[in-house]
């Protein structure tokens, strides 16, 4: 059989700039993802600056409000202030969508299958797709 003898610099030579280019084009990839980073950036700043605008534009001034002060008795009973949260973020989701929205009532569910409430609507929203 014939065997090819490389010399020890011919291999170092072929290894080095083998080792060279690949970093070169690593180089340049990071580079390159750099600059396009850099170019959304100021992309969605942009975006971003003509939605402050519009919206500065479109807010209505707030109404001032006559604050009171009220002395706090903790009860150790807080269903009345759990209903008063639940109307203020219904209320709050009327205001965005802009329709008025009245709580009716608020009760406890109870769970037939003994799960609690929560791990009843993930079965539920699980079982949903199928």
């Amino acid at each position: 059989m014939y065997y090819m003898v490389m010399e020890g610099n011919y291999v170092a030579a072929v290894v080095l700039s083998g080792l060279a280019l690949v970093f070169s084009a690593l180089l340049i990839l990071i580079l390159f993802v750099w600059i396009i980073g850099k170019v959304f950036d100021a992309i969605n700043a942009s975006k971003a600056a003509k939605s402050k605008e519009a919206v500065a534009v479109q807010a209505p001034k707030a109404a001032p409000v006559q604050q009171t002060l009220v002395a706090a008795v903790d009860t150790g009973d807080d269903s009345d202030e759990i209903a008063a949260v639940i109307a203020a973020a219904i209320e709050a989701i009327g205001v965005a969508e802009g329709k008025k929205l009245a709580v009716r009532g608020i009760r406890r569910v109870q769970s037939g299958s003994g799960r609690s409430p929560w791990a009843a609507a993930a079965a539920q929203e699980n079982m949903h797709r199928f």
